[in-house]
């Protein structure tokens, strides 16, 4: 958009990078997660306890699930990002200024409102 100066790449731009960011979000925690519970898989491997054999059949049965999980954990998580942006429209603004992305409330600290 820059390159070419086109207003209309701007636009596409502005639309998309709220979604995108949020799917980014997501896939970034929930791989996090997931590199979590195959990290914790593997240590309880080297432990020799009753308790903990438990807990990783547990894991070794239920990976489907716990993967499952961490990617509806990371999900719900990071969901928020979405609300902390917003597209808006400068009226008395032309051209590339016209459109621009801004925090929302959501996303500042309250003391520095």
């Amino acid at each position: 958009m820059d390159q070419f100066e086109q207003l209309w790449l701007y636009h596409l731009f502005l639309t998309y990078v709220v979604p995108m960011m949020t799917a980014s979000n997501c896939a970034m925690f929930g791989s996090m997660l997931l590199i979590f519970m195959a990290t914790l898989e593997r240590l309880l491997r080297t432990f020799h306890s009753e308790k903990l054999a438990v807990l990783r059949k547990f894991l070794e049965r239920c990976r489907p699930e716990v993967c499952f999980c961490c990617v509806g954990i990371a999900f719900a998580y990071k969901l928020c990002t979405y609300f902390e942006l917003h597209y808006v429209e400068n009226d008395n603004c032309t051209d590339w200024a016209q459109y621009e992305i801004k925090a929302t409330a959501l996303s500042m600290i309250p003391e520095y409102r």
